[in-house]
């Protein structure tokens, strides 16, 4: 109904009627219709003049935009993608902050803005240190560089780490009310203890919810005493220093020659109750989050560690597929069901990786399984590479760090056959259950990738422009990407990182569109409710629609699992964020004993502020265009050009570590001529 209405009354033939009158245009009841356009009024999509007629956001004036400022208190908001930002002056900006999405009014012809209402601030809390001058306490923080006043607390102290919620929004300074104390300034992980908590996130559970999952172990007894128990070999893939193993695999080869690979997941449907305290903190997180020296999980230890995970020579409940794959690796029967597990294995991909690079004769089943799975597995990834699936194959930078957090050691992790088995098993297995659940016809949860955006794939192709690569497909499709990618030579694998930029992000819906960079044209995520949401909720799903016949759906139903989607999707961002934040923090402490020093390094990446070069194990950092006389950014080339010197993405340089701070995670280079 919402798509009806909208398209209706963004036509451009529309003229502003009554809600009445616009039921009767589209025969519709009027209580819907006053519902539905209620919801549009919340959302800023329509607006009602006074004489209660409905308007688009044109005939209104009325527009949602973010706003930037500039260091002198200026404001700019994109207005439309085709015409240039507009202006907003000091006097209109209505007490609006860098990064605030805002309603407007737009002055095109002047291309300038007013600023209505803020509908939603970027910054609701900061993080900082409590400073005292005489009786008044203020907030040192990276993350506000005007005043901040905080209002008096008994728990304020000076010296302590604390996060604030703002509750008064002004043009030079800010008012902030004690929220949460972090620690202290001097504590050897403060550093992280802060981001984590100006990420929204908690390194902590509260005890009602600790509580509540340890009562969970009774109801786990009891439920295995009910299961029949999958005699097979049953094995766990996973990191060293890995403890929440919530998929498990095994494999046979049938007589008619096709494979029959098991999948099992934890069944963490069964022990998180839809609505319960643990639910409601697990949706609150949406996921967990993996950052250097720790792990901020979904779910509470005594579930994620212990009751869920999959372990070695324990019985577990699991939600098991199975799936019947054929030498061409298609997929010819699934079978899903509740079981019990006992893994007969832990093994880690080191492990693994070694065994398969060793090619074996032995005796032993538990290694011949990894090398028919390692078959399996190649197949499968040979039937993605034909139907065009990317693998950007992109190297993790891995920072080691030592008891008191001090980065010692960054390495640049590859995959190895392991991993590559690992992950190939978990995309058959989604796109399994996804297919299954799909042709039911019934409200999904799904993992979606839509194509690059037009202007991405032109700004993509000037980059290309000084390379000897060529890429203008006139309909992109996934094969074009991996065509390309899979066309850079050694040398050229810095281009990865620029066409990853390039792609859409993918993100979670009740809709289906498939996946791009997949090639994949239904997909999920089934393969990890320990850590993500989505995968959780499509275990409910798979429970009431498998196991319990329960077919029955509403309009709310669905509503409910789109407000999911977008929530998970964002919390997800979030989460990457913070994984980024910590990781920029600890490479710049680790660029610490490098400033001064020369490094050879290589242009990865050039923008109108400069150019970022990778040195060490790829480590980057910036070479500011303040810090290079006579140059400018050529748009078209994306390059920076002076009259007699120019700088090109892959060009080899020299650059001097002249800065490395920590508190805003960022390397500054120069150019050693």
């Amino acid at each position: 109904m919402e798509e009806r209405i909208l398209k209706l009354i963004n036509s451009k033939k529309y003229q502003p009627l009554s809600v009445q009158e616009l039921a009767n245009e589209l025969g519709l009841e009027f209580k819907d219709v006053m519902l539905t356009v209620d919801d549009l009024i919340s959302k800023y999509e329509v607006f009602i003049n006074r004489n209660n007629k409905i308007l688009n956001k044109d005939q209104a004036n009325r527009y949602l935009g973010t706003i930037s400022l500039t260091k002198s208190g200026l404001g700019f908001i994109t207005y439309k993608e085709e015409l240039e930002d507009l202006f907003v002056g000091r006097d209109d900006l209505n007490s609006a902050m860098d990064g605030d999405l805002v309603l407007f009014k737009a002055d095109p012809f002047f291309e300038k803005a007013i600023v209505i209402e803020v509908v939603k601030r970027n910054v609701e809390y900061l993080v900082g240190e409590v400073s005292k001058n005489r009786k008044t306490y203020f907030l040192n923080t990276e993350d506000y560089h005007n005043l901040v006043l905080l209002k008096q607390d008994q728990r304020l102290a000076q010296g302590d780490v604390i996060k604030v919620k703002i509750i008064e929004y002004h043009e030079d300074y800010l008012v902030g009310q004690f929220h949460e104390r972090i620690g202290r300034y001097n504590d050897f992980d403060i550093d992280i203890l802060s981001l984590i908590s100006k990420f929204g996130f908690s390194n902590t559970y509260p005890e009602y919810v600790n509580k509540a999952a340890e009562a969970l172990e009774v109801n786990s007894k009891q439920e295995l005493s009910k299961r029949k128990l999958i005699e097979k070999r049953i094995v766990t893939i996973d990191g060293d220093d890995a403890k929440d193993f919530d998929d498990a695999i095994s494999i046979e080869k049938l007589d008619n020659g096709n494979y029959l690979l098991g999948v099992y997941i934890a069944d963490v449907g069964y022990f998180v109750e839809e609505g319960s305290v643990i639910d409601q903190e697990s949706y609150n997180r949406g996921t967990s989050v993996y950052i250097v020296d720790r792990v901020l999980p979904m779910l509470p230890f005594k579930l994620s560690n212990d009751l869920c995970s999959l372990q070695e020579g324990k019985e577990r409940l699991a939600i098991a597929c199975f799936m019947e794959i054929d030498s061409n690796g298609r997929t010819v029967d699934t079978v899903i069901e509740k079981v019990k597990i006992k893994s007969s294995k832990r093994w880690t991909y080191k492990e693994v990786n070694e065994i398969i690079e060793q090619e074996l004769e032995t005796d032993d089943p538990l290694i011949n399984d990894l090398y028919l799975m390692d078959e399996l597995a190649l197949i499968l990834e040979d039937k993605r590479n034909k139907r065009g699936s990317v693998d950007f194959d992109i190297p993790e930078l891995k920072v080691f760090v030592d008891d008191e957090c001090k980065p010692y050691k960054v390495e640049k992790v590859e995959r190895g056959r392991g991993e590559k088995l690992i992950e190939s098993f978990m995309i058959e297995t989604n796109e399994a259950v996804a297919t299954y659940i799909t042709n039911m016809n019934l409200p999904f949860i799904y993992r979606i990738h839509d194509k690059p955006e037009v202007k991405k794939i032109k700004e993509f192709r000037n980059i290309l422009r000084n390379t000897k690569y060529k890429f203008n497909p006139k309909n992109i499709k996934s094969k074009d990407i991996q065509v390309l990618v899979n066309s850079f030579s050694k040398e050229d694998e810095y281009l990865n990182m620029q066409v990853l930029r390039l792609m859409s992000k993918a993100i979670y819906a009740n809709y289906n569109i498939g996946h791009f960079g997949l090639a994949s044209k239904c997909y999920t995520h089934f393969t990890a409710p320990i850590r993500r949401y989505p995968d959780l909720i499509v275990h409910r799903l798979i429970r009431r629609y498998l196991f319990d016949s329960n077919y029955k759906t509403n309009s709310e139903y669905n509503k409910r699992l789109k407000e999911i989607a977008l929530h998970s999707s964002t919390a997800e961002r979030n989460a990457d964020s913070l994984e980024y934040a910590v990781l920029d923090l600890k490479l710049a402490e680790y660029m610490e004993k490098y400033v001064g020093k020369v490094l050879q390094g290589k242009i990865t990446s050039i923008l109108s502020f400069g150019m970022f070069v990778s040195v060490l194990e790829g480590i980057e950092g910036l070479v500011h265009i303040n810090n290079m006389p006579g140059f400018r950014f050529d748009e078209q080339r994306k390059m920076l050009v002076s009259y007699n010197r120019s700088y090109r993405l892959g060009d080899k340089v020299k650059v001097m570590v002249v800065g490395a701070n920590k508190e805003k995670g960022k390397i500054d280079f120069e150019i050693v001529k």
